[in-house]
């Protein structure tokens, strides 16, 4: 049983006359910054919240709405919080990342309830018939304190699990190494890589032209680099160009595990303009030294974000792992139903598979793995932005950016959908190691 906290009775104090007189004020500048809905909803929120016992009531509601009741037999959402039996009344999971082998697929992600402490650790999912069906397995990772993001990847015959940690109460935040010692179930930590500013956002880690590199921002400050020689033990440094990418809430932080060539890096960026982790952008690293960065969008539209008014990802998409796996794009991403003003955030996670190498339509589907398209992502493009890096131009790109930064620009999605152009033939063959994609064109 948790012990019950003890509630000191609160103190009462009169506001000034200065403070009183700046209330109206700073009430009509947040209906500014934000809009009337958004202020309307984000107190209809606060009052759910209040309400005793209304966590069970909102989730049953939840879950009539958007049909996400009963078992997951391998239709999406392959993975949902009604699964966690080890950790209470779970809100939601986030943030996926997989491995593939030849006996099973392991699934590692943010276990999330409000009620505990920590509110989010690391859990993890099986599935022993290539994601036809999973089956969670219990929390892997509790080191009693928040943690997310869990980068998950194999180097030098060892499995390791990139973790941002604290950041409470202003206090810096460290990004840490764990190791498994039994995987997928047993870790522990193995070093601290670097120290970074409060913050610092969730971190990624990918071996580049001989150096290994992480990338961790949101979109206040941006996103930051550190390189070493070496992943283990290494003298990590940071880019002398932080932040390398200040484009606020349109693409800093990043939103999933990069896919890296030889000579090139597809990065993915949450699109946070509208709300927090609304979209999944697309970015092609153009150049990745220790002294200089560049990157530019590959598409215009984001590559995963909500679709629909009910289901699974009727909100918004905020996370993708896009692997070759045996011939086979293998592409897991999160979403979030709408309506979060009545149920909350109840992220689950889903699985799209059965494009090719060679496939070359620019429309990615998440369907029922092996049957019939079920959730059909319409302005998804995560597997053509992986075999056609380069499809838009920079220059059509920097504009896309400019026009979102305008108040009175267009949606340029809608431009999107008028402007294609034929893509190219792809010729890149890729093969997954480790945690990063080669490509040959053997």
């Amino acid at each position: 049983m948790r012990p019950v906290s003890r509630v000191e009775p609160a103190t009462t104090r009169t506001a000034t006359s200065s403070e009183q007189r700046t209330l109206p004020r700073r009430a009509y500048d947040l209906y500014r910054e934000v809009g009337a809905r958004r202020v309307l909803a984000a107190g209809l929120e606060q009052a759910l919240t209040a309400l005793p016992y209304s966590e069970p009531i909102r989730a049953r509601a939840h879950e009539h709405v958007h049909h996400r009741a009963g078992a997951h037999d391998g239709q999406n959402p392959i993975l949902t919080a009604g699964a966690v039996d080890d950790y209470g009344r779970c809100q939601y999971l986030a943030d996926p990342f997989f491995l593939a082998s030849d006996e099973a697929w392991h699934l590692f992600v943010e276990v999330y309830n409000p009620n505990r402490d920590p509110d989010a650790v690391i859990g993890h999912a099986i599935s022993t018939d290539r994601g036809d069906s999973w089956s969670y397995t219990g929390v892997v990772l509790d080191p009693g304190h928040h943690v997310s993001f869990p980068y998950v990847f194999e180097h030098a015959g060892a499995y390791h699990m990139i973790i941002e940690s604290g950041g409470r109460g202003g206090t810096p935040r460290t990004v840490d190494r764990y190791e498994a010692t039994a995987f997928p179930h047993e870790w522990h930590r193995a070093e601290t890589l670097c120290t970074v500013e409060r913050n610092g956002g969730d971190t990624v880690a990918f071996e580049w032209d001989g150096r290994w590199w992480l990338a961790g921002g949101d979109s206040t400050a941006g996103l930051h680099l550190h390189s070493s020689e070496r992943l283990v033990d290494g003298e990590w440094q940071p880019h002398p160009d932080n932040p390398v990418v200040d484009r606020g809430r349109l693409a800093s932080r990043p939103g999933g595990r990069p896919v890296v060539c030889p000579d090139r890096i597809l990065f993915f960026f949450q699109d946070c303009v509208r709300t927090y982790g609304a979209a999944v952008r697309a970015y092609e690293i153009t150049t990745l030294t220790p002294t200089a960065y560049e990157d530019r969008p590959v598409a215009t539209e984001p590559v995963l974000d909500g679709q629909g008014r009910r289901g699974w990802r009727s909100g918004r998409m905020h996370h993708v792992d896009a692997q070759l796996v045996d011939g086979e794009w293998v592409v897991i991403a999160d979403g979030d139903s709408a309506g979060g003003t009545l149920f909350g955030s109840r992220w689950s996670i889903g699985l799209s598979r059965g494009l090719t190498n060679q496939c070359s339509h620019p429309r990615l589907r998440f369907a029922r793995p092996g049957k019939s398209v079920q959730y059909p992502v319409t302005t998804a493009r995560v597997v053509t932005c992986v075999l056609l890096l380069g499809r838009r131009s920079p220059s059509d790109a920097q504009a896309e950016i400019a026009a979102r930064k305008s108040p009175t620009s267009t949606n340029p999605a809608s431009a999107d959908r008028t402007s294609h152009t034929a893509p190219p033939s792809p010729t890149i063959a890729t093969k997954v190691t480790g945690s990063t994609m080669y490509s040959s064109n053997e």
